[in-house]
C-alpha cells in the first residue's frame, strides 16, 4: 500500500479463496470490470502519463 503498486485488494472469503469459488470469482470479475472501465475511459496520453507517474513514485 505504501508504494502504491497495488490498485485494489480483493478480500478473500473467510477461510480463503478456495473455500468459496463462486464468491471469489464474482469479486474478481467485479474488480476487473470496474478497473478496466476506468482505464478504458482514459486517453492513451493519460494512460502513459499515469504509468510514468506511478513508476517515478516507486523509484523505477
Amino acid at each position: 500500500k505504501k508504494l502504491k503498486i497495488i490498485d485494489e485488494i480483493i478480500e478473500e472469503p473467510l477461510g480463503g479463496a478456495h473455500r468459496d469459488y463462486d464468491l471469489i470469482s464474482s469479486s474478481i470479475k467485479d474488480s476487473l470490470i470496474k478497473n478496466l472501465s476506468a482505464l478504458n475511459s482514459m486517453s492513451m496520453e493519460q494512460l502513459l502519463d499515469r504509468r510514468y507517474k506511478r513508476l517515478v513514485e516507486i523509484g523505477i
